[in-house]
């Protein structure tokens, strides 16, 4: 599907041409060779499968520990923006509803986690955590609209010092505009699609840096 270069416009949160994923076809076919070992040979698969789900889901736990745990290291010394007082605030726009629920759940989980094993504080400045949602009721997904008004509210806030998101490629290309004036810096722990930070034959034409109005990258992953 085709589309252009901008905030509103949503690019499918797909691998590449040539990367395929392991099917249940591919099980399938191995009972109906291997009748006598394929239950076997299939349920190995399967629970490798699950094995490698788990894994997935642990490295991204530790993914926000550690990134909070960096923050709160550096964020006394350093930031793209300055605050007007001595909080230093992170806020995480990820869809809260949903399908997404049991994998951000728990990265807001690991980064809550993380700011109270620092008691709150770097250096002479008390850390403030807010988990936002960019999903709403009525799709039960990420919505542009909610992240675009995460975005906004973030860049008019001056305590706001990261925003870690997003979970959806599409929601990034909302955000990444906003952001990237304000020199926010955008930390998303899954957003995948190529052209958020590269151009190449899987980024559409102008990307990525359509997305940087100021020229000047905030957003990683």
């Amino acid at each position: 599907m085709a589309f252009t270069c901008g905030p509103h416009s949503t690019p499918p949160d797909t691998q590449p041409p040539g990367i395929v994923a392991w099917t249940s076809c591919n099980h399938s076919q191995g009972l109906r060779r291997h009748p006598s070992r394929g239950v076997a040979r299939g349920a190995s698969q399967e629970k490798a499968g699950a094995n490698r789900s788990k894994w997935k889901v642990v490295k991204r736990l530790q993914w926000c520990g550690w990134l909070v745990l960096l923050l709160l290291g550096v964020g006394a010394t350093s930031s793209c923006r300055f605050g007007q007082g001595k909080v230093i605030k992170i806020v995480s726009s990820l869809p809260m509803k949903g399908s997404a629920l049991i994998q951000t759940q728990t990265m807001v989980n690991a980064i809550r986690m993380a700011v109270d094993e620092a008691d709150s504080v770097a250096g002479p400045f008390h850390i403030e955590y807010e988990a936002w949602d960019d999903a709403t009721t009525q799709h039960r997904n990420w919505d542009a609209e909610q992240e675009s008004i995460n975005a906004h509210k973030a860049v008019a806030d001056p305590d706001v010092m990261v925003y870690i998101g997003t979970f959806n490629s599409g929601a990034a290309r909302v955000a990444i505009p906003i952001t990237n004036p304000a020199n926010l810096v955008m930390i998303s722990p899954s957003a995948t699609y190529v052209g958020l930070t590269q151009g190449g034959p899987y980024a559409q034409s102008g990307e990525p840096d359509c997305f940087y109005p100021n020229h000047q990258r905030n957003f990683c992953r």
